[in-house]
């Protein structure tokens, strides 16, 4: 299949099943090419809502600044709006769908003005391999995330550091009546082991018991 075949198939995929896709994977091959029609496609986690999983994998771009609203906006929660105005699947429609039926009740349920409900699965795995960003729009993203059901967080070979981190801890939201699991891979950043990233993954753990940080959490492991 030829570039131009492959976007025809993507606008029709998105037109048709966006609704119902749960997981979204951009890989290297012409990342610059591909990531502009997606974004046109779907500017909004709202035309992909109940997407689980969320990954861009890229080495190298030219111009990663300008994909930064629209990942924060991938990784977002749901709007402070109406969701009448918002093109998102009934509850009503997977109920009628067999194929969908078993996972409603990992579904959030968002009732618009006229009282339809309308479905919004928060996603669980959201992986930026090889991005690097400014540190004001690494800002951006992470605190656009989330953390409602989210699981992992893989930042590999990304120039995420320690000022990055200190935003994700204050971020994360304090356990509640839910533990949060969250596992944050920082494999082959600029972080490395100190007394300064130790105090960041401490602050981290009173807020969020069950989180860890991949690689520090295994260094502490090994150094015990």
């Amino acid at each position: 299949m030829g570039e131009e075949d492959g976007k025809e198939w993507m606008v029709l995929l998105f037109g048709r099943y966006g609704k119902r896709l749960n997981g979204l994977r951009l890989g290297t091959l012409l990342f610059e090419n591909w990531i502009p029609l997606v974004e046109e496609q779907c500017p909004s986690r709202w035309d992909l809502s109940e997407l689980e999983s969320f990954e861009l994998n890229r080495h190298l771009v030219d111009d990663p600044h300008k994909y930064t609203q629209w990942i924060a906006a991938m990784v977002s929660a749901p709007p402070q709006q109406s969701a009448s105005s918002l093109p998102c699947r009934s509850l009503n429609s997977v109920q009628e769908d067999s194929s969908t039926a078993s996972d409603v009740s990992s579904l959030s349920s968002l009732t618009s003005s006229s009282g339809t409900p309308y479905l919004w699965r928060p996603l669980s795995r959201i992986r930026l391999n090889g991005i690097r960003l400014q540190h004001q729009d690494w800002t951006t993203v992470i605190k656009a995330l989330d953390f409602t059901a989210l699981e992992i967080l893989d930042l590999t070979f990304t120039n995420f550091d320690e000022e990055e981190l200190q935003v994700l801890v204050d971020c994360v939201p304090e356990e509640s009546n839910r533990a949060m699991p969250l596992t944050t891979s920082l494999q082959m950043t600029p972080i490395f082991y100190n007394a300064a990233i130790l105090r960041l993954v401490a602050a981290l753990k009173k807020k969020a018991p069950y989180a860890r940080i991949f690689d520090i959490d295994m260094i502490q492991r090994h150094l015990q």
